[in-house]
């Protein structure tokens, strides 16, 4: 498809519950917190602070985003985007002549043959639609256009558009197969034209990763993934993931920047399991007895503190609000803003850094977390009212 019109935006407005705090964030009314990661501002001071880092998958660029960046539409718009690289002569069929290379366009001659040339940096698959603006000054030939493998192989991936006259394009190139450049082509001889003002205007079905979860408690034990494959979706097919990140079951998972210590301890999720089978949402090595976790499970509501097991059966594969917490005497598991069990535990000691979203081995969880927050100390008496204010941003219950 092609029109003789200005470049375009994708112009995807789309907002995400719990986005905003009121007067006051749950971290305002409840300070003290280890670490605290959330896709909303936690507090009044966090509202201009970067809540993820994002890594787009057209081109691997990354860059971070405020929770009103998130419902604003602006993550979108960069996730379904793409930078590209300097335009390139062909190594396979180059033009005879390839002058003026650069990120916004170049001058193509052909004395004889067939030729191509153009810009790398965005690649993809299959029925994703790369959409490009550009102006063109045909001074003989007619120059084609196409989605291609590669620099070095001229097999179109897309639909074929051919230019014939003199003008300003936006063009959507819809791929066919696997692509890896944007190829202008031409088999007249005696072809001169030049492209100026070339821009990737948008990149359709692209996935977003989160490569950093910031930590918004302001001790700043971000949570991280270097390893892209094992990073969890937040964009997945142009869209916003539902429920926040989405982990994989796979290998998905975050871990903590620094230890958190403690003896008392409190973790709050919201979270959902696609498939109820065994993963972590949380979990922290304990230090008091050879390796035992301090884990927060999916595969039931469970906590476990040491080998004390903490369960409440029943599916978790609906949105839940989990609150699990440790006093040094007794451990409690509240679902939803129910109290549901206590149970006499051995003390704990917890001294090492914190997974999300997996266990290693043990257990990935396949589905989605909003909300963790971690604090290093015992939170049953504000239990109630942190429980409202996260449902009061999410209407869970």
């Amino acid at each position: 498809m092609i029109r003789h019109a200005p470049s375009i935006g994708l112009g995807l407005g789309l907002s995400l519950r719990g986005s905003g705090v009121g007067v006051q964030g749950l971290l305002d009314l409840y300070p003290g917190a280890a670490a605290a990661y959330s896709l909303r501002a936690l507090s009044t001071g966090w509202l201009a602070g970067d809540v993820v880092e994002v890594r787009r998958s057209s081109d691997s660029t990354t860059q971070g985003f405020t929770a009103n960046q998130i419902t604003s539409g602006a993550m979108l718009d960069f996730v379904n985007n793409s930078s590209w690289t300097s335009a390139e002569n062909s190594t396979s069929d180059p033009y005879t002549t390839f002058t003026g290379a650069s990120l916004s366009g170049f001058t193509a001659t052909l004395s004889t043959g067939v030729a191509f040339g153009g810009f790398g940096g965005v690649s993809g698959v299959s029925g994703q639609t790369v959409s490009v603006s550009f102006d063109v000054v045909i001074n003989s030939g007619s120059p084609s256009l196409a989605l291609r493998t590669s620099k070095s192989v001229i097999a179109n991936r897309s639909n074929f558009v051919t230019l014939t006259e003199s003008g300003s394009y936006t063009v959507d190139l819809t791929a066919t197969d696997a692509f890896g450049f944007i190829g202008f082509s031409e088999g007249d001889a005696g072809s001169d034209y030049t492209i100026s003002n070339f821009e990737v205007t948008a990149v359709s079905g692209e996935d977003g990763f989160v490569s950093t979860w910031y930590d918004q408690s302001g001790n700043g034990n971000d949570a991280t993934q270097i390893t892209t494959t094992s990073q969890p979706k937040i964009v997945s097919a142009g869209s916003l993931v539902t429920g926040g990140l989405d982990f994989d079951g796979v290998d998905d998972r975050l871990e903590g920047t620094s230890a958190i210590s403690s003896t008392d301890i409190a973790i709050i999720s919201v979270c959902k399991s696609s498939d109820n089978t065994v993963g972590g949402i949380v979990s922290m090595l304990d230090a008091f007895d050879d390796g035992q976790e301090v884990l927060f499970a999916v595969d039931e509501f469970r906590y476990q503190l040491q080998d004390s097991d903490l369960v409440v059966s029943g599916a978790n594969t609906n949105e839940s609000l989990l609150f699990a917490n440790y006093d040094g005497t007794n451990q409690s598991l509240s679902i939803n803003g129910s109290l549901n069990t206590q149970l006499a535990s051995k003390t704990v000691s917890v001294s090492t850094t914190h997974r999300i979203g997996g266990r290693g081995a043990a257990g990935y969880l396949n589905g989605t977390i909003a909300e963790v927050i971690i604090y290093n100390s015992d939170q049953s008496a504000s239990r109630v009212g942190i429980e409202t204010n996260i449902n009061d941003a999410y209407s869970i219950y």
